[in-house]
């Protein structure tokens, strides 16, 4: 996991997988989130807010990364799963970012 200067990750968060993860400045990890950067990485850019239980996946079968843009907010028990997430988006808790999907790229 690469954790970019002026980010905070707590430290029981779960990394499932073999591909890298790396978060962006500013951003903020909460606790008991879960990474599974299964075919490829995850790379998060900077500002954003991973809430409690949160699930990012990147499963997609190109193996090319999943990227979230800036100043996204992912609430409490959100599963992140799709292909790309654009900037600024808020997802409420318990939202499904299915297989797939590109949200607001």
């Amino acid at each position: 996991m690469e954790i970019s200067k002026g980010a905070t990750v707590c430290n029981d968060i779960t990394i499932e997988g073999t591909h890298a993860v790396k978060i962006g400045s500013g951003s903020v990890v909460s606790p008991r989130c879960i990474f599974r950067p299964i075919t490829g990485p995850i790379v998060i850019d900077q500002n954003n807010l991973l809430e409690e239980r949160s699930v990012v996946e990147n499963s997609n079968p190109s193996g090319e990364p999943l990227r979230i843009g800036s100043y996204n907010h992912f609430k409490v028990d959100s599963y992140i799963c799709c292909s790309a997430v654009g900037q600024g988006n808020i997802c409420e808790p318990k939202s499904v970012l299915s297989k797939g999907s590109v949200i607001c790229k």
